[in-house]
């Protein structure tokens, strides 16, 4: 096992939202995203924001994006998302129960929160939508989403709520970080601060042979590439993988120096907040929040009032966080 940097899970899974969720998987090309796109150029606080870089690259990759922008092809792009997403849930959840592997997994489903009610023929459609694929879902009247999460209550919001009980959280690094170690307990041989800098191929380049890392050489029957948005620029000019970098930002914090007084925990399973597109991953006694959508190229800086953003509309919702400790993270 190759790896360019010095650690294991140090990219995306450093700090990622931390949702293991089928249900709410969807492609970005959707019905009224253009729109949404175009109204992000404007609007420094939305959730989504995009900066035009004139690359043929991006240029493509947005001509494809738009293109899919129809109901048709992002209910048949869902579905195919959707059983994706099942089936590697249940391989994770073999994994872990194989493995033993600890990573603060909490499977008390994931409730998406939404600030009015919905028609009854909307909410019978989206409800039918997830039981086809056999989530077991249910839709959360004020009273009932409060139950599920007590806190809400000191803010005194109203809000409704999807619950969708089959969905999870987990942190991603430790799970990595695990998986790993129980791995090489058994003969993987794992080589940190390795990045691939060549590759050979050979049959006029249908096969890959070899590939090439600083002062060594690596041969190998079949290979695989999980460098996320990296692979591209590996596997360039031998193939074009229609990817782009879309940077996320996430905030982690220690619940154990938050006092929300007797009787009132934190969050008590996942949660999606509909209005401001914010996660919230409880992870033992931490919580992480993660959103937004950039795509601003390869910039993994961390913008602080994005990450403030996140903060603040936690607190909307929870209340306030320690001030101390907060973990900032940005990741493509």
């Amino acid at each position: 096992l190759l790896a360019a940097a010095p650690t294991a899970a140090s990219g995306t899974s450093h700090a990622n939202g931390g949702f293991l969720s089928a249900a709410f998987c969807a492609p970005w090309a959707m019905p009224g995203l253009p729109r949404q796109a175009l109204a992000a150029l404007f609007d420094r606080a939305a959730p989504m924001r995009w900066r035009p870089d004139g690359s043929l690259a991006q240029l493509r990759w947005l001509r494809e994006l738009l293109a899919n922008c129809r109901a048709d092809r992002f209910a048949a792009h869902r579905q195919r998302m959707a059983r994706l997403a099942l089936c590697s849930l249940a391989e994770l959840r073999a994994v872990a129960g194989e493995t033993g592997v600890a990573f603060d997994l909490r499977e008390a489903g994931v409730l998406l929160l939404l600030r009015q009610a919905l028609p009854d023929l909307v909410i019978q459609q989206r409800l039918a939508s997830l039981r086809a694929f056999g989530f077991d879902a249910q839709w959360c009247e004020p009273a009932q989403v409060l139950a599920l999460e007590p806190t809400l209550a000191r803010q005194g919001r109203p809000a409704w709520g999807l619950l969708v009980r089959d969905d999870a959280c987990g942190d991603c690094e430790r799970f990595v970080q695990g998986l790993l170690a129980w791995n090489q307990a058994r003969g993987l041989r794992f080589v940190p601060g390795s990045p691939v800098q060549a590759l050979e191929l050979e049959h006029g380049g249908r096969r890959l042979r070899a590939v090439r890392t600083p002062g060594q050489r690596w041969e190998a029957d079949a290979f695989v590439f999980a460098a996320g948005v990296d692979t591209v620029r590996m596997l360039r000019p031998h193939l074009r993988l229609p990817v782009v970098p879309v940077k996320g930002y996430s905030v982690c914090a220690d619940l154990a120096a938050q006092d929300h007084g007797p009787g009132h925990p934190g969050p008590q399973r996942a949660v999606i907040d509909d209005a401001t597109k914010l996660a919230i991953a409880p992870l033992g006694s931490r919580v992480r929040l993660a959103g937004m959508a950039e795509v601003v190229g390869h910039d993994r800086r961390v913008d602080r009032s994005r990450c403030e953003q996140l903060v603040a509309h936690y607190e909307a919702l929870y209340g306030p966080l320690p001030r101390r400790e907060h973990r900032l993270w940005a990741g493509l």
